[in-house]
């Protein structure tokens, strides 16, 4: 009975594991250590985002400014609190005038 449950187990666990491997294998690698390379590529996400929060463009511009000037732990943080107030408060779908 219990080679029975533990045969039974270990066949589900592929079927369980497989999405998410494939899910992993399929987004393209993305580099997160603190790098100048990272910090331009936040930079680039939050700029994408458009949010207009004043929050959002001081730490843009803070944490660019710090990247800029050799600070790159400091200037991810505040460029990843940057990218999640974006997240959160995208900028307003503007639909020109036909």
């Amino acid at each position: 009975m219990k080679i029975r449950l533990i045969s039974m187990l270990c066949a589900a666990v592929p079927t369980l594991v497989a999405p998410s491997t494939l899910a992993q294998e399929a987004a393209a690698p993305m580099i997160t250590t603190d790098t100048l390379e990272y910090c331009v590529n936040l930079q680039q996400m939050v700029v994408q985002r458009g949010s207009r929060l004043p929050d959002v463009k001081h730490l843009l511009i803070e944490g660019k400014r710090m990247c800029d000037h050799g600070e790159i732990r400091a200037g991810i943080s505040r460029l990843r609190q940057a990218l999640i107030l974006s997240r959160h408060h995208p900028a307003p779908l503007v639909i020109p005038p036909t």
